[in-house]
Parts: C-alpha cells; sequence; structure tokens
C-alpha cells in the first residue's frame, strides 16, 4: 500500500509524513518537540519532522495518534524550558496521575513578600535562578497559568 492510498485527500508530502510517524514508537516525545519548536521558532531537525512544526492538519493528526495524556502533556510541556522541569512543577502534586520518568523533586513558584518573583525546589525550599536540568534562566513568572 502506497502512502497516496493510505491518506488519498492529502497532499503528498503529508501522506509520506504520516505514513513514517505512523511507524514510529516516538510519537509522544514527537508531539512535544513539534509543540516546543512551534513556540520557540526552531526548525533544526528533518525534514520530516519540519512538517509537522509548519502543518497544522498534520500535528492534529499527531495528537490523534498518542493518548490523551500525551497529547495534553505535550501541549503544557512545551511551555515550560524542558520536560524535567514540566514534571517538577505540574507532576509532583499528591494524587496526580504520574507518567512514568517523572521526577520527585517539587519545585514551586511563588511571589515573595508579595512582589518579589521567587522559585523554589525541594522540601527545604532552596531558591533556584536557573533550572536544575536545563540550565536556562528562569523566568520572573509562571511559565503558564495553572489550571483550576
Amino acid at each position: 500500500m502506497t502512502a497516496a492510498s493510505f491518506f488519498p485527500s492529502l497532499p503528498a508530502e503529508c501522506n509520506e509524513i504520516r505514513m513514517r510517524a505512523l511507524a514510529s514508537p516516538f510519537k509522544p516525545s514527537l508531539l512535544l518537540d513539534v509543540y516546543r519548536d512551534r513556540k520557540d521558532g526552531l526548525l533544526q531537525r528533518t525534514k520530516g519532522y519540519e512538517h509537522f512544526v509548519g502543518c497544522e492538519s498534520c500535528l492534529e493528526w499527531l495528537g490523534e495518534q498518542v493518548e490523551k495524556r500525551y497529547f495534553i502533556r505535550a501541549k503544557d510541556a512545551a511551555e515550560y524550558c524542558c520536560l524535567s522541569m514540566y514534571m517538577a512543577v505540574e507532576e509532583t502534586d499528591p494524587g496526580k496521575e504520574v507518567i512514568p520518568g517523572s521526577t520527585k523533586e517539587k519545585v514551586r513558584f511563588r511571589l515573595f513578600r508579595g512582589e518579589d518573583p521567587e522559585w523554589t525546589i525541594g522540601s527545604k525550599g532552596c531558591v533556584i535562578n536557573f533550572c536544575p536540568w536545563c540550565g536556562k534562566i528562569l523566568l520572573n513568572s509562571r511559565f503558564r497559568n495553572p489550571k483550576k
């Protein structure tokens, strides 16, 4: 079966990219990378990868190929400096379903004295200015507004 007969109403490039993605076991991580690069404006990988960054239809299709929790995680984690920081902020709450590989370190953001932004890590609340995993300087605000 050719790619064109598998997705007959799509352009040839979309057909080819989707066929390759179907064979990949790394769809959740591909989805995360695509969302992050869309946000940051990075196009630095393979031609097929760049297609997902630029093609809304194929990105939407890719999101349908993974479990809903991985799709939501990819969109949310793309707002953070790295996946480890996302896990430390978002996936350490008690009762939260943990995706395998999640970190156990809790990172929190608060406004110290009501106005000074402060990031802390761990149970003792050590103040940090850089991400402990990727080394990027931390924002003076949350990465994204938490859902109520």
